[in-house]
């Protein structure tokens, strides 16, 4: 159940940008495996001075991704599940994980968490070149940080 009390309202606006800004953060978005939308978002909160971690742990993410699974490798259907218990098992990325998704009480920012666990999946499959195939079955979030991700497989 999301929480609304820390829920961070949103705002619509369209945004005017040179072209060829706009072409290179594209490419940039798409080479992290991020949106566009998180990726223009996550640069603004740098240069204001709120980075909140996650461009980093997407960041470190995807280099562990790459060096464990290079193009021509195969992966397992639940590769994103194996990334989660890296992030779980790891103590710089679960620090930096919990920096994103607890609040200062120690309770789940969900408003955090939903779109945090999106990128990461996006991540995945993008920088994987995969397809969904399917859904797992419901998993214990307290164990592997989701209750339910993606099946994948190559393109």
């Amino acid at each position: 159940m999301r929480k609304k009390e820390n829920r961070e309202p949103t705002r619509l606006r369209s945004l005017r940008m040179p072209e060829r800004l706009f072409d290179k953060a594209a490419a940039e978005a798409s080479r992290q495996g991020v949106a566009f939308n998180t990726f223009v978002v996550n640069a603004v909160r740098k240069a204001l001075g709120e980075d909140d971690g996650s461009v980093q742990l997407l960041d470190a993410v995807a280099k562990w991704l790459k060096a464990k699974y290079p193009p021509l490798k195969a992966f397992p259907l639940n590769v994103t599940l194996e990334v989660f218990h890296h992030i779980r098992d790891d103590k710089k990325l679960r620090t930096l994980y919990d920096g994103i998704v607890l609040d200062r009480k120690g309770d789940k920012n969900y408003d955090a968490l939903v779109p945090l666990h999106k990128n990461i999946g996006l991540l995945v499959k993008t920088l994987l070149n995969a397809k969904v195939i399917g859904r797992s079955l419901p998993l214990d979030p307290e164990e592997n940080l989701i209750k339910t991700y993606s099946l994948l497989k190559k393109q």
